[in-house]
């Protein structure tokens, strides 16, 4: 699997991670049923060992490793070895008994060496941005090997923004097109991955895990929004000077708290039933 995702900007990381935790505390039965099926499978002195992909910062290993109830060893992957070095070197969480940290590609990761523990492959806010053909690959590696699943924050395209206003429409679809450029996945990632998963015989649940941002958001809001017209001009150039108007509107909107976002993220759990 050829990776080509662009590589994260540590601020950008930060600058999400209060509006990501809160989205995924929706997915706290399906993260609590997947606790349960990793306990069912440990033998005593275990540890369920979890697989971080594009792990960053350790936003993904600080949210989720307080939640899972079972003791856990920690691999993080991330090509960016800057961003590994930013994980704290100390954790709070008693579960977690190690962290490693690699600096690997995606396509390197059938290379990860296994211990026979139970395995959980999770990933928050990457598999949108993988091509259709490495999701496909990825859910078919994962379920092969009988592990459990939890990709995270993955987007689904919908975006409302409210008061709505005529050109909405034109940026979403131009957006989208752009996250779906050179055969990226986009907002059909976690549609593709249930399928190969459920094809495998994996049960599948699906939680929607929007952002609902309003005033306290102020700073994400306008770099989500700039960058978002960043990409509808790059995909559609004619857009512009419109989207420029746009965006000074919104940003005023923000700026006088009357402005809210909500954007569209699912998290997909799966795991092998007896």
């Amino acid at each position: 699997m050829t990776q080509i995702v662009q590589r994260a900007a540590s601020d950008w990381l930060c600058l999400r991670r209060p509006a990501d935790e809160a989205a995924r505390e929706a997915a706290r039965p399906a993260i609590a049923a997947l606790s349960i099926h990793l306990a069912e499978q440990l033998a005593a002195g275990q540890a369920a060992h979890v697989i971080d992909l594009g792990a960053g910062t350790g936003a993904n290993l600080a949210f989720l490793a307080p939640r899972l109830a079972v003791p856990q060893r920690w691999t993080l992957i991330d090509r960016d070895e800057d961003l590994l070095d930013e994980v704290p070197q100390i954790l709070s969480c008693e579960q977690v008994i190690g962290v490693r940290r690699l600096a690997l590609d995606l396509d390197d990761l059938e290379d990860v060496p296994g211990d026979g523990d139970p395995t959980l492959i999770t990933c928050a806010a990457v598999l949108d941005v993988l091509t259709e053909r490495q999701v496909q690959s990825l859910a078919t590696l994962v379920a092969e090997r009988g592990f459990a699943v939890l990709f995270s924050l993955s987007v689904t395209g919908e975006v409302q923004l409210h008061p709505a206003l005529e050109l909405d429409a034109r940026i979403e679809s131009a957006f989208n097109a752009h996250q779906r450029r050179s055969g990226l996945a986009g907002p059909r990632a976690t549609i593709l991955a249930a399928h190969v998963l459920s094809s495998h015989g994996l049960d599948v649940t699906v939680t929607d895990t929007p952002w609902m941002l309003g005033s306290g958001s102020g700073a994400l809001i306008e770099r989500y929004l700039t960058d978002r017209v960043a990409a509808a001009v790059e995909h559609d150039p004619s857009l512009r000077p419109a989207t420029d108007d746009w965006l000074e509107t919104r940003l005023s909107q923000l700026r006088q708290g009357n402005l809210s976002v909500e954007v569209g993220h699912q998290d997909l759990m799966a795991r092998r039933l007896p």
